[in-house]
């Protein structure tokens, strides 16, 4: 049996190195910090290069609210069971298959984990 790693924890770049790095820009004037144990399960906001704007820097809170949940309550409910998606099946399941095929974005972290 093939072991299967996920992703719930990782380390990001301050503000100042981010910019750096990709040419990019906050979108807005955000209160932004390196943060060095950031835990999926905090639902933090952690800084994404969109395809939409490539060269800005958005605040995302980490998860998946596909585009079919239509109340608040279900949205939090699914968020935490779409924390990460498998490679070998994000195309497959219907949970993620629309965002990967239209809304696409570069995550900006140093560390997995």
């Amino acid at each position: 049996m093939e072991a299967i790693s996920m992703c719930y924890r990782y380390s990001v770049p301050g503000p100042d190195q981010l910019v750096n790095r990709f040419s990019a820009v906050f979108l807005e004037e955000v209160p932004f910090k390196r943060q060095y144990h950031a835990s999926s399960f905090d639902l933090p906001k952690l800084p994404v290069i969109t395809n939409e704007q490539p060269t800005k820097i958005q605040l995302f809170t980490w998860g998946l609210i596909p585009f079919w949940v239509k109340d608040a309550k279900t949205a939090e409910e699914v968020r935490l069971k779409t924390m990460n998606a498998r490679a070998e099946s994000i195309f497959e399941k219907p949970s993620f298959r629309q965002a990967a095929e239209r809304r696409r974005g570069r995550t900006t972290p140093t560390i997995y984990g």
